[in-house]
């Protein structure tokens, strides 16, 4: 076998094969996956940080060995083909980059799509406090942020999220997948929302005008310590601190709960 190559055999729900219309359908999955891949581009204080990942896993924390750096590691994967052209494959795929533009914000991309992608992991230095955003093709997101970036965006296109230690401006959205976050956001425009999961956020001691609604019919619940409105058991509106701020919580099929951090 080929040294940078490792094979992955994932099996749905234990069952090696069912019966479909009178055919015989292996659910086994051979997932062929690189060695790491690694990259890094130096930062520098208040600069942005977007990391594009087209297929696959995307994990990022505040975990970065060196305060002026982010530092990239991609798994390369490709599903469902011959150890041979899988080897070819991956060794022709595209290593993920960190690339600094003009102003010296720094964009990450990974290659990703259908059956092949990056399993990615960015470490960002423990003092970011640039503006960060994530936009995930297809695959969950899991994010350790940094409670001094201004902003904190993150998008899936199909996938769930789990977002925590994040604090100022957050925009966290999924077409699909739950949506799990702890937060203390601050200003106007603050927003979690998915067209298709629950919603779960803890929140910090913020000033904030929460609305809430699941569009489905699903349970909208806040803390009994916060004065709240209901106007459905679906829907309903909630008051922390002097209000100043907006954070509007919606699904489009799920519940909505909030915690008191």
């Amino acid at each position: 076998m080929n040294r940078t190559l490792k094979i992955a055999v994932l099996s749905l729900i234990g069952l090696n094969a069912f019966a479909l219309g009178g055919c015989t359908v292996s659910t086994d999955t051979k997932k062929f996956v690189s060695e790491p891949r690694t990259t890094s581009a130096a930062w520098s204080s208040g600069k942005a940080l977007t990391i594009k990942n087209g297929n696959g896993e995307l994990f990022v924390d505040t975990a970065g060995t060196s305060a002026g750096e982010v530092q990239v590691s991609g798994i390369a994967f490709t599903f469902d083909t011959d150890e041979q052209t899988a080897t070819d494959f991956l060794k022709s795929f595209a290593n993920p980059t960190a690339t600094p533009d003009g102003s010296g914000n720094i964009v990450v991309d990974a290659a990703g799509t259908g059956v092949h992608g990056y399993d990615l992991t960015v470490h960002l230095p423990s003092s970011f406090d640039g503006a960060l955003s994530t936009d995930n093709g297809n695959g969950g997101t899991t994010l350790h942020g940094s409670p001094a970036a201004v902003s904190t965006t993150v998008h899936n296109d199909n996938g769930s999220i789990t977002a925590d230690q994040l604090s100022f401006l957050i925009n966290i959205v999924t077409a699909n997948g739950d949506v799990t976050v702890s937060a203390t956001p601050v200003g106007q425009g603050n927003v979690i929302s998915t067209d298709n999961g629950d919603i779960a956020a803890r929140i910090g001691a913020a000033n904030l005008s929460i609305t809430a609604q699941s569009a489905s019919g699903g349970a909208v619940i806040f803390p009994d310590s916060w004065p709240a409105n209901y106007s459905s058991s679906s829907s309903g509106s909630a008051t922390i601190g002097d209000g100043t701020g907006t954070l509007d919580a919606r699904t489009q099929l799920g519940a909505i709960t909030f915690f008191a951090q």
